[in-house]
């Protein structure tokens, strides 16, 4: 049996294994010294429950995709291939910061020129990948880093190619029968499909990013299968007043369009409708906390009887079992309430009150005279249905029992 080396051991004799970063569904992560080319490097390691199957296929195919990929903004290579037992590896740059996820946890909504900073990166890391017959297929802020690299303490650094696919009806599946592979939040409506994906599909993908970077939140919230459904849905992609006011808006709008031959054709023709003048750091304390690459936060838990996307290790890619071909749905008829509820879109805006005005002003017919008729009337109405109940009794009714005191009431 095959198992993960321990902190302290050397693997495949080059690999001095310091301690563990993080593991997914299907590979871990660990901190490694080389010992042949010096230096420390990310080794990811396939779990040895998947060495038969699809997953070593698939942990094959990242290596052979990441070596191919020489943009500064995806993660470098250094080296792949299986130890004396046949456990594959690949052995990545270590990277030093934190996801673009966590970055805005801290940080919240971010201006048009940030956003543009680091959309322009994702898309140059994304050109050179499609010019390569690669889609990424996972494109979300957990697996967009922000790390210390080439004297920047923000560079932004592409990660997870590991579901990347050829494009094209053609290429090789390494998915099983009805699974879909990727995120669902962030996956364009072809994609949950299970329909032939473009470079198309990741642009969709980056224009959702850019969304929850202007606006402080993703788009879709929800259970799974409620933003699956707003996903495959026709309904157009609820983006907030603050993303389509901004100067990023027709961008994003166009990146998000629910039919993929209206996004823009390539990554390079939505790079030149980006601003070109964008801030140089987006980091202001570069001497602050970071976080060595890992695990991104999880997502918040889903009822288990739904059909989960975890969260993946940071270049491990996530299974979940989705319909290929968008199911069609009853329109729900009016005043009965629907089996899922509504994905929430934008928050809805309220007209303010005029300065001094807190709260609605009584008519003038409200003031104590008022009252005071309204208690008279109901007095004298009182007076006359007693008196007629009176004159309709012919015998005198029991005695009703006693109504129970206060402090009785109260047991």
């Amino acid at each position: 049996m095959t198992f993960l080396p321990a902190s302290g051991e050397v693997f495949a004799g080059r690999y001095r294994i310091d301690g563990r970063l993080g593991q997914g569904g299907h590979g871990a992560v660990f901190r490694a010294a080389d010992l042949e080319g010096g230096g420390v490097v990310a080794l990811k390691l396939l779990l040895p429950e998947q060495l038969d199957g699809v997953g070593r296929d698939r942990f094959r195919r990242e290596a052979e995709l990441g070596e191919r990929l020489a943009n500064p903004h995806s993660v470098r290579l250094h080296d792949w291939g299986e130890d004396a037992h046949g456990l594959p590896y690949i052995a990545f740059e270590l990277l030093e910061g934190r996801s673009l996820g966590r970055f805005l946890e801290e940080r919240g909504p971010q201006p048009a020129e940030v956003v543009a900073r680091v959309a322009r990166a994702m898309l140059e890391a994304l050109a050179d990948a499609h010019e390569l017959g690669m889609i990424h297929r996972d494109i979300k802020p957990a697996n967009v880093f922000l790390c210390d690299y080439a004297g920047s303490h923000d560079f932004v650094k592409v990660l997870d190619f590991g579901i990347a696919k050829r494009s094209g009806r053609d290429a090789t599946q390494l998915t099983a029968t009805d699974v879909v592979v990727g995120t669902a939040r962030y996956m364009a409506p072809e994609q949950l499909r299970g329909e032939e994906v473009t470079p198309a599909t990741d642009l969709y993908s980056v224009g959702l990013v850019m969304a929850e970077m202007l606006a402080g939140a993703p788009v879709f919230r929800g259970s799974t299968i409620e933003v699956c459904l707003a996903q495959v849905s026709s309904d157009p992609v609820p983006l907030s007043e603050r993303v389509l006011s901004s100067s990023l808006g027709p961008a994003i709008v166009r990146a998000t369009d629910k039919h993929p031959g209206r996004r823009f054709a390539t990554a390079r023709a939505m790079l030149e409708a980006l601003p070109s003048a964008t801030p140089r750091t987006l980091i202001d304390d570069p001497d602050g906390e970071t976080a060595v690459m890992g695990p991104p936060p999880a997502l918040a838990a889903v009822p288990t009887s739904t059909p989960a996307f975890q969260a993946p290790l940071g270049s491990s890619p996530v299974f979940a079992a989705v319909p290929t071909s968008a199911p069609v749905y009853p329109s729900v008829p009016p005043g009965s309430s629907p089996v899922f509820a509504a994905v929430p879109t934008s928050a809805p805006v309220y007209p303010s009150l005029p300065p001094g005005s807190l709260a609605p002003q009584r008519s003038s017919a409200s003031g104590p005279w008022a009252l005071g008729l309204v208690a008279a009337f109901l007095l004298l109405a009182a007076l006359i249905a007693a008196g007629a109940w009176l004159v309709a009794s012919p015998t005198t009714p029991e005695e009703p029992p006693p109504m129970p005191s206060a402090r009785q009431r109260g047991r």
